[in-house]
């Protein structure tokens, strides 16, 4: 049984499965792909612009916290030593 939600029509999903009147060739799938392929082509850009953003972000995030660690550090030494000096 032929199956269809509208697009393309029921008609024509019925005429291809029942072998009756080759559909004709017509420009509403050739717009639609052709919409397709713009849109993807501009979120392939816009994926494209973003990465080495993102690149960088992660790159910034990992530097803070390494930086933050280091300080963390220093800290920790220059207080076991102060505590060091005052016994």
């Amino acid at each position: 049984k032929p199956f269809s939600f509208g697009c393309p029509s029921i008609e024509s999903v019925s005429n291809r499965f029942l072998n009756k009147n080759r559909p004709i060739n017509d420009n509403t799938n050739i717009l639609i792909e052709a919409y397709r392929m713009v849109r993807t082509n501009k979120l392939v850009q816009h994926y494209n612009e973003s990465l080495p953003t993102c690149a960088i972000s992660l790159g910034a995030r990992r530097l803070q916290t390494l930086l933050q660690c280091r300080l963390q550090h220093i800290l920790a030494m220059a207080t076991i030593a102060e505590s060091s000096k005052t016994t």
